[in-house]
């Protein structure tokens, strides 16, 4: 997979991509119960961007199946009447890099 390069960028060097096998499971778990992307960073005190390269991983490994609601899970059910007390509304964590962590990035 490696190619030589003269010239290298390492992308997204900022993220930490290395999990915890109870991280792991932790996330599958929330991605079955129906938690988006933000949520699940949230609960696992990660970046978004980490938990999305997450489920790319764990999607095809075939170790997560595909939902309804994809990323965003069944929140939007959530929010309408579900008073999860995991659940944690309009708060802006800051990531280690300084990013706000609601911040959906491209």
């Amino acid at each position: 997979m490696s190619r030589k390069r003269l010239n290298t960028y390492i992308a997204c060097e900022d993220y930490d991509f290395t999990w915890d096998l109870s991280e792991v499971q932790r996330f599958r778990d929330l991605w079955r119960e129906g938690y988006s992307i933000i949520e699940i960073a949230k609960d696992l005190r990660r970046h978004q961007n980490e938990v999305a390269i997450l489920v790319i991983d764990q999607a095809e490994q075939a170790r997560i199946n595909p939902r309804f609601g994809g990323v965003f899970g069944n929140s939007f059910e959530r929010a309408d009447g579900d008073n999860d007390s995991r659940r944690v509304d309009g708060l802006a964590e800051e990531s280690h890099s300084g990013r706000d962590e609601n911040q959906i990035s491209a």
